[in-house]
């Protein structure tokens, strides 16, 4: 009796142990998460499509994101919105991006807009006398919380907001 009572009290020591264990690298996963930050952005590539007419402009944004923890961190998406001064030009997605522990990464990500737009949007800038526009990215990064690295628990989602300003004319 007594030896299946230290059995029983070794089992249980060991699962607490483990849960403990699993727990705490939860929640460090959940910190690391809420301290990862986007930092800035640029434009990596520009290109408009069509001929004779452009019909379409097609741009890279980079987008630097930072990870001051120890922890790896795993972005299960991205969703952002840009709008110039204040006014909608394209939104786009992009899943599965990991930014290594203790870096600043820069994650390219596409989009797209119609030439229509962007000529609307130049014209209204030109008629309000803008010298100077302003880029804003808004946007959420989704980081799971993972059980063991396989096993999705929940997701902190982290919202976002950088804008920079630009110079139309020198």
């Amino acid at each position: 009796m007594a030896n299946l009572a230290k059995r029983k009290t070794i089992v249980v020591l060991i699962t607490a142990f483990i849960l403990v264990g699993l727990l705490a690298h939860v929640l460090q996963l959940y910190i690391a998460a809420r301290e990862v930050e986007l930092t800035g952005m640029s434009v990596s590539s520009l290109k408009l499509e069509g001929f004779p007419l452009p019909s379409k402009l097609s741009l890279i944004l980079d987008l630097h994101i930072k990870n001051p923890t120890a922890t790896s961190i795993e972005l299960e998406d991205l969703h952002y919105i840009v709008y110039v001064s204040d006014v909608y030009l394209f939104e786009g997605y992009k899943e599965r991006i990991l930014i290594p522990a203790q870096t600043e990464s820069i994650v390219k990500v596409p989009a797209e807009t119609t030439a229509s737009d962007l000529l609307n949007l130049i014209r209204s800038l030109i008629s309000e006398g803008r010298e100077t526009v302003e880029v804003e990215v808004r946007g959420t990064v989704n980081v799971p919380i993972k059980f063991l690295g396989a096993v999705k628990l929940f997701s902190v989602t982290i919202p976002f907001n950088l804008s920079k300003n630009y110079t139309l004319f020198t």
